[in-house]
């Protein structure tokens, strides 16, 4: 008999958000998953160290990696987040996890008591699985791409109650919002008041032009994660971190340990030979400017696709796209007919969020063929739905 802990992991399961085991099929065009298919120069320069870096991977098998981490990855990790955001990290307040989600499930488990909410604005990433597998309680936050601007913070207020963490993906997955400095700082003030604990989700801020959000928040109330996987193009190797208050550092670390001892020495040893190439030659990492054409080309075809039912806000950062329509599942469906693959949003999320946004989730990290795939989208969209004829939109309130 299954204990009552895993039918509630069952209620949210990830597979659901990411779908079954995935093939690479050329005839179709994957705008459902994101992940990264750019030409990647960071991973030719390690080809080209490829024996050196497989001395160290062959010589770390022979030691359990211990939960401190890779002292020399953290160091570098430390380099980057200090030249993008300014804020300086010590390298012992950065642990290693086996990606950021790993390191959101991570920050739970040590910041929220079991019964204690968790708040965060929805649509969004699958932070359920993490919260419910530490049995702490959702508390999300329905949001349209409008609202960060100027309401968010409000909607914190409002339902700060026994809410013990507040986790902020910004830019927005799969809005691409991100939140003005006024409206973090209003935030911040809350989330200290009401000693909420403040996850910054930092995954996408390679991909925005933005001011970095962290800026307003009171780093001794933070926690800032992030990973690999997206801004260098290496999802397969899960490596993430947590950027944590020093007085932190034991109780996140313990937790690690405590599951798995430590990340993967490989992985760690890859990182650290990609971060190395980054920091001295950071012309080397093409992705983010890659992803922001695809977004360019993207917007080109679905900003004309307004008067028959569809809205899209062009993302501030991030890869992914919110369409908004009538029926996202037909639309979701008829392109999978036309090997065009999307997400239908309300497919990926647990029932009791009421109030879900009819949408489909697009994706421009795994697919290079955008233009051929926006055609699609375009006449599909002419065939299903009809014009409005100049009325507004009916999603947007």
């Amino acid at each position: 008999m299954t204990a009552a802990r895993a039918r509630a992991q069952l209620a949210a399961d990830v597979s659901r958000f990411f779908g079954p085991f995935r093939r690479n099929e050329e005839a179709k065009y994957n705008l459902g998953l994101g992940e990264i298919e750019c030409r990647n120069a960071l991973m030719e320069e390690a080809m080209g160290q490829k024996e050196k870096i497989a001395g160290k991977l062959l010589s770390s098998l022979s030691k359990y990696p211990g939960c401190q981490g890779y002292m020399p990855l953290n160091e570098k990790i430390a380099e980057l987040i200090k030249a993008e955001t300014g804020m300086d990290f010590n390298p012992g307040q950065i642990v290693l996890t086996a990606g950021a989600a790993d390191a959101i499930s991570h920050a739970v488990f040590v910041y929220s008591h079991a019964g204690e909410k968790v708040m965060f604005p929805v649509p969004s990433f699958p932070y359920w699985c993490s919260v419910a597998r530490n049995e702490s309680l959702i508390e999300p936050i329905m949001c349209m791409p409008q609202d960060f601007s100027d309401k968010l913070s409000g909607r914190i207020e409002a339902r700060a109650k026994n809410v013990s963490m507040l986790i902020l993906n910004v830019p927005h997955n799969p809005y691409g919002c991100s939140i003005e400095r006024g409206e973090a700082e209003k935030i911040n003030e809350t989330a200290s008041r009401h000693k909420i604990k403040v996850v910054i989700d930092d995954v996408y801020r390679a991909f925005t032009k933005k001011e970095w959000i962290g800026n307003s928040f009171d780093m001794e109330n933070s926690v800032i994660v992030d990973s690999l996987s997206k801004r260098f193009g290496v999802p397969g190797l899960r490596l993430g971190f947590a950027a944590l208050p020093k007085v932190e550092v034991k109780h996140f670390r313990a937790a690690v340990a405590n599951q798995y001892v430590g990340v993967s020495m490989p992985s760690a040893i890859i990182a650290d030979a990609l971060l190395e190439a980054y920091l001295s030659n950071k012309k080397l990492n093409t992705i983010p400017k890659e992803i922001e054409k695809r977004q360019e080309i993207l917007d080109s075809y679905l900003k004309k696709l307004e008067p028959y039912g569809i809205f899209s806000q062009k993302p501030e950062g991030g890869m992914f796209r919110a369409v908004f329509c009538r029926d996202a599942n037909l639309l979701a469906a008829e392109l999978a007919g036309k090997n065009v693959i999307v997400k239908g949003g309300r497919s990926n999320f647990p029932f009791s969020y009421a109030g879900m946004p009819e949408f489909i989730r697009i994706s421009v990290g795994g697919e290079e063929r955008i233009r051929e795939a926006a055609e699609i989208i375009a006449e599909t969209v002419k065939e299903i739905e009809m014009p409005l004829e100049g009325e507004k939109i009916a999603v947007i309130r």
